[in-house]
């Protein structure tokens, strides 16, 4: 272990002269090579931002050395520029297991890098993302007690948290909202209902005076009903009438304060929006590594 340590040499190397397509060598090309060379040209083609061809040579390499961590540690880098987070965890895993070097240190912080650039990807579901920062910072707690000095887990771990109180306090604020606006719509719906049922009611009297009229034998009488009929005709078309049009004045009304509502809420929604890009923007997490070993 100690030569291959030897041979793994530095990892960040500085870029090839060669052509930038000669970084995305296919696999047959590396057939040649021993684990450290497929190692180094794994970093160079990382570097140069080929992390799929990347993972082609650390492949290799842990084919001629499958116990080595440090060849799971930079698979696991280039899984991670990847955004292949799953992957990138089990190789960070493997590289910490059954250890208590600098290696499983910085193995342990890059599986909270994981979680923490997972949770950025998810704020449009904050309970998620609560749950990936917490992950996290977990991971951080975990680095820095073993070893305090950890400067970028120190660091990840502060942004962690400040995301972590802003997405809570934005949960906080939500269930008023939401129960503001339950309230408001059940208001409109009985509004409606009480309409609904008075015109019902309304036609059955008029159908029951109707037939007590009806009911009465003599010619004055008839005459009489008739005249009521036609009166009665014409007064529910001009109340249909009046109802109608205070129900359009009601529904203009109601549109239109709704509008406003939304409006107001979109502003609103629109304002925080920016806000948390601003913040989230200095609030970015580092990449898993940025170490010489």
């Amino acid at each position: 272990m100690k030569r291959l340590l030897l041979l793994i040499g530095i990892i960040m190397v500085a870029p090839l002269q060669a052509a930038a397509d000669e970084r995305e060598a296919t696999a047959t090309d590396l057939a040649d090579l021993n684990a450290h060379q497929a190692v180094r040209e794994g970093n160079h083609r990382l570097t140069e931002g080929y992390p799929t061809t990347a993972l082609e040579a650390y492949q290799h390499a842990e084919a001629l050395e499958p116990d080595a961590r440090e060849i799971a540690f930079v698979e696991g880098l280039a899984h991670y520029d990847l955004k292949e987070f799953d992957k990138a965890r089990e190789a960070f895993r493997k590289a910490a297991a059954f250890a208590s070097d600098s290696l499983a240190d910085d193995a342990l912080y890059s599986l909270g890098t994981c979680d923490h650039a997972e949770a950025l990807g998810n704020m449009d579901n904050p309970e998620l993302a609560l749950s990936l920062l917490e992950n996290a910072m977990g991971r951080y707690h975990e680095v820095l007690a073993r070893q305090p000095e950890h400067a970028l887990a120190s660091d990840a771990n502060f942004k962690a948290a400040s995301v972590w109180r802003e997405l809570k306090q934005q949960l906080q604020q939500q269930p008023p909202q939401q129960q503001e606006s339950r309230d408001q719509n059940q208001e409109q719906d009985s509004s409606d209902q009480e309409k609904e049922d008075q015109q019902p009611q309304q036609s059955e009297d008029e159908e029951q005076q109707d037939k007590q009229q009806q009911s009465q034998p003599s010619e004055q009488a008839e005459q009489q009903e008739e005249q009521e009929q036609s009166e009665s005709a014409q007064q529910p078309e001009e109340q249909q009438q009046q109802q109608q049009q205070a129900q359009a004045q009601d529904q203009e009304q109601v549109s239109r304060e709704q509008a406003q509502r939304k409006l107001r809420e979109m502003m609103q929604a629109l304002r925080d929006r920016k806000k948390m890009r601003r913040e989230l923007v200095q609030k970015m997490p580092v990449t898993p590594v940025d170490k010489d070993w």
